[in-house]
């Protein structure tokens, strides 16, 4: 088993006000095999084919993958982050 850390940039529209929001995202997945970044960027261009909120790419990511998905990002003035398990300490 090892655990890889995926680090990339998100670009999504909020499905409130329709503004860019563009987030910084961390994957760690733990598996016998590494993932291929393939699959994470197909992943992201799947998820925001249409407005997205922050917290939903989140879980989705984190559903997809089976792996601890962490988002940041500045919403209206807000920085927001975004962790798929509620145990890790953002």
């Amino acid at each position: 088993m090892m655990k890889t850390r995926y680090e990339f940039f998100v670009d999504a529209h909020c499905p409130v006000d329709g503004s860019e929001d563009e987030y910084e995202a961390t994957l760690v997945w733990t598996g016998k095999y590494a993932l291929k970044v393939e699959e994470i960027l197909a992943a992201v261009a799947e998820l925001t084919a249409k407005p997205i909120l922050q917290e939903d790419l989140t879980h989705a990511h984190h559903r997809r993958f089976n792996a601890t998905v962490t988002t940041r990002g500045d919403h209206s003035g807000i920085y927001v982050t975004c962790c798929s398990d509620p145990n890790e300490r953002i």
